[in-house]
């Protein structure tokens, strides 16, 4: 039986990075670490399929999970199901994975959590977390903000951090839950304490903002710092206002445009919108230049936002930085 194939192990497996043995057939990536990604796919392949077509459950998924790595999700689907009708919970979850995507299947939301209820159902922390989203946005089921809280609250107890972190969202906003602040604070630091960024900056707002929490830039500061680490566009935003104002760190208008620039190149507009004004005007660190000013309030511009459009249609009216139109 091929062991230690997973999904999210697939660069891994393409690289032969690591080793699968089978009983039917030995499957030695390190012993092939020279072949193309095609002949390790075949090789892992050729390993489970005997097993698998003999009805083994653990054989049906990981012959599925190779079918994926190749990308070849027809074949997935059809072990997947074969491993979901023995009652694998990491087949039907996945299985609802595809349906919700539409890959090697007929893209069907009410599919998708028709599979992710069933995996739900045997306690499947990613389908209990897949659940509740489609719950909280009417996707595949009737909208429920209750129904998304409890299936949060059932992935969150088994330490789902992206569970952890849309249930302390529901419990900020009062969406299925009453709103209770300190439990949304107490819910997003169990998350950013897992390295979920997206609670990270959650975490972050509230500290700016003194709920749930007292108010503390300094705070605020480091798990913005912590989400812009990894990567969290509206984290590299924040901190950057927080470094133009002095919030929590000394002024740093050179730090500033560093991290707008970070979240502009992620094609965030309001940091393409203070790009511009720290072109238009200059800061300390940040010398004036009304060209890059007119390209940043056009880039936002481009991307809706209204400010941009308005600085920018002020300055043709003024021909300030391009032909007066």
């Amino acid at each position: 039986m091929l062991m230690g194939i997973k999904l999210k192990y697939a660069a891994a497996v393409l690289a032969a990075a690591v080793s699968c043995s089978s009983a039917a057939a030995e499957c030695d990536l390190a012993a092939i670490s020279e072949s193309t990604a095609a002949e390790v796919f075949r090789a892992c392949r050729a390993g489970a399929e005997a097993e698998a077509e003999a009805g083994d459950t653990a054989s049906e998924l990981n012959l599925a999970y190779i079918y994926a790595i190749g990308k070849k999700y027809q074949d997935a689907a059809k072990w997947f199901r074969r491993a979901a009708d023995h009652g694998s919970a990491d087949a039907e979850y996945l299985l609802g994975t595809l349906y919700l995507e539409g890959k090697g299947v007929t893209k069907s939301l009410s599919g998708a959590a028709g599979w992710f209820r069933k995996a739900a159902e045997q306690g499947h922390a990613g389908a209990e977390f897949s659940l509740g989203t489609l719950y909280a946005s009417g996707l595949g089921v009737g909208k429920s903000p209750a129904e998304a809280v409890r299936w949060y609250r059932k992935a969150a107890e088994q330490g789902s951090s992206e569970a952890e972190n849309n249930l302390g969202q529901a419990y900020c906003e009062g969406n299925g839950v009453p709103q209770n602040f300190s439990e949304c604070a107490k819910l997003l630091r169990k998350s950013a304490e897992q390295g979920n960024d997206a609670a990270m900056f959650n975490l972050a707002i509230m500290y700016e903002n003194g709920r749930g929490v007292p108010q503390n830039y300094r705070e605020a500061v480091k798990w913005h710092r912590m989400a812009a680490d990894h990567g969290n566009m509206l984290a590299e935003f924040n901190l950057a206002n927080l470094y133009a104002n002095g919030r929590g760190v000394p002024v740093n208008f050179y730090e500033a445009k560093r991290l707008y620039e970070r979240a502009a190149e992620k094609g965030y507009a309001p940091a393409y919108f203070n790009l511009g004004l720290m072109h238009q005007y200059g800061r300390p660190g940040v010398q004036a230049s009304i060209p890059e000013a007119v390209k940043c309030y056009r880039r936002a511009a481009d991307l809706g936002y209204p400010q941009a459009m308005v600085n920018l249609g002020s300055m043709y009216e003024n021909g300030q930085g391009v032909t007066r139109n």
